[in-house]
């Protein structure tokens, strides 16, 4: 692929994702928040995350299974997802900077 046509399909790229999040703005102006649509769209962000961690632990390795298991320790103990991912992310770092792997 040539440069030109590259820089163009990250344009393109960008321009529709541009798009898409503008309109989700203009479409939820005309939407009613139920308690439903609040308690799905809270529900389906943790979906979101679970499947990201899920998909990095099954291709992951030792470390990545110990961040997880010191993550849903911290999760359960504070019940804070802010502190379960600072420990999960402090824990992977830790492990590569000790192990540099």
């Amino acid at each position: 692929m040539s440069e030109p046509l590259a820089w163009l399909a990250v344009a393109m790229m960008a321009a529709t994702l541009f798009a898409l999040r503008y309109a989700g703005f203009a479409i939820m102006r005309y939407v009613r928040i139920t308690p439903k649509i609040e308690l799905f769209l809270e529900k389906m962000s943790v979906s979101v995350l679970v499947a990201i961690v899920a998909s990095s632990l099954v291709t992951g390795g030792f470390r990545t299974a110990a961040a997880v298991a010191f993550g849903v320790a911290t999760m359960l103990a504070t019940k804070s997802p802010v502190a379960a991912m600072l420990v999960g992310i402090g824990i992977g770092a830790a492990w590569v900077g000790f192990t540099g792997v």
